[in-house]
């Protein structure tokens, strides 16, 4: 199994591979806060990571974001989307895990539904905070 981080100039290359998974990802977003050409953009502006699971067939996508703080940086999960989850997620968190130490970052952190917690639980996450929002 291979956790692929995508170079920027390569990313053109995998969209048509893994945009169905970063939909899918985006249409559970409640905030609609990124649409695909957004994530598109940034991915290759160096603004976000995308990363590609290959078993060696590719599996799922991942798109990642360093956040800095005026206290701390946190790579934050942006979306994540794909197949047979069980497969690579431990490899995926372990990769996430490094890239986040390489850029001093001091977490990595997932906003998602509440079945991440089930799925990342085992994995040495823990549940934070609580996300709530008013339409306005």
């Amino acid at each position: 199994m291979i956790i692929h981080g995508v170079q920027p100039l390569e990313a053109k290359e995998w969209w048509g591979t893994v945009d169905g998974w970063l939909q899918e990802a985006i249409d559970h977003d409640p905030f609609k806060s990124l649409g695909i050409d957004d994530i598109h953009s940034a991915v290759e502006k160096q603004e976000m990571q995308l990363w590609v699971v290959l078993t060696p067939t590719p599996k799922a996508a991942v798109i990642t974001q360093i956040a800095n703080y005026p206290k701390s940086k946190t790579l934050a999960v942006v979306l994540c989307g794909g197949i047979e989850l069980s497969t690579w997620i431990g490899s995926l968190v372990d990769v996430l895990r490094r890239f986040a130490k390489h850029h001093d970052c001091q977490s990595v952190a997932c906003n998602g539904r509440k079945g991440w917690v089930r799925v990342l639980k085992d994995l040495g996450w823990r549940e934070v905070a609580v996300t709530v929002a008013l339409e306005v």
